[in-house]
């Protein structure tokens, strides 16, 4: 038996993307492709791009890393939140950046102005509410706020 082994079409990937962006589009939603599950398998970003997303998403900076050397020049957004020893490498990298985290926002702020680079921040605030609902708590609203 041979090891597992994952197969992607990209014909099928790309046509997706499509889809998916022109459903979005009919409500002013732009679309951002995640390149997660396929370790930021360049082809699989050129898929998605091709069917008309506008940029890349993806966790590791190695994965980043990969996309940009392979010609992805789109906007591309780290999703997860970084740590702040990586902050030079990060807006070098990457134009959209997610945080949650006070400090990280200031290092990446600074490592921006320093390289006379523009990245987008947004903090992750996320709000729990809770409403008492026949004697039970229940969850009610998550969102997230964009810092300016």
């Amino acid at each position: 038996m041979g090891s597992p082994r994952l197969e992607i079409d990209l014909e099928q990937l790309e046509k997706n993307a499509r889809a998916v962006v022109s459903f979005c589009s009919d409500y002013g939603i732009e679309v951002t492709g995640v390149t997660k599950a396929v370790c930021g398998m360049p082809q699989a970003a050129k898929a998605m791009i091709r069917g008309g997303v506008k940029g890349i998403g993806e966790s590791r900076l190695e994965n980043i890393s990969r996309l940009r050397s392979s010609g992805v020049n789109e906007p591309v957004m780290l999703l997860r939140i970084p740590p702040i020893t990586e902050v030079e490498e990060i807006v070098s990298s990457v134009d959209i950046s997610l945080n949650s985290e006070l400090p990280v926002l200031r290092g990446l702020s600074e490592a921006a102005l320093k390289k006379e680079l523009f990245i987008k921040l947004f903090s992750c605030l996320t709000l729990v509410i809770f409403v008492k609902v026949s004697g039970r708590m229940i969850f009610f609203m998550q969102f997230m706020k964009q810092l300016i």
